[in-house]
């Protein structure tokens, strides 16, 4: 779902299918579909795209999904960088270390573990660390 987010518009399916994911009570599921929504959101520059980060945050907090954490801590930072104040540039260095401890001892999916280092290592690379 979240390459086909990446390859373009795919109208309400994440939405769809995060409903589902959530009445089944799918969590690892749930939080990729977020990533996903996120990824749409992000990639089209909408308003909600900070609102869709916050509720992925939220999500793999209250799972202790430390992998997703650090790679939506990741993306955060990301966003605070490109955020023309310093104040949140700030915010997103410190999401940046959080994300780079989190992932020193976190174990989880292949796919999902090289995401947020490559995560990570984008936004370092941005940093010019």
């Amino acid at each position: 779902m979240v390459e086909a987010v990446q390859a373009g518009d795919i109208g309400d399916a994440v939405a769809v299918q995060l409903a589902r994911a959530e009445s089944q009570g799918w969590d690892e599921v749930v939080r990729v579909l977020l990533f996903a929504r996120f990824v749409e959101s992000n990639r089209s520059d909408l308003p909600s795209t900070d609102d869709d980060l916050a509720v992925l945050l939220r999500r793999c907090e209250a799972d202790q999904d430390p992998v997703i954490l650090a790679l939506a801590l990741a993306q955060r930072a990301e966003r605070r960088l490109n955020s023309g104040s310093v104040l949140a540039q700030q915010e997103g260095d410190r999401d940046l270390a959080r994300a780079t401890a989190i992932l020193q001892t976190a174990t989880g999916g292949a796919l999902e573990l090289i995401t947020a280092l490559v995560a990570c290592a984008v936004s370092h690379v941005a940093r010019d660390m």
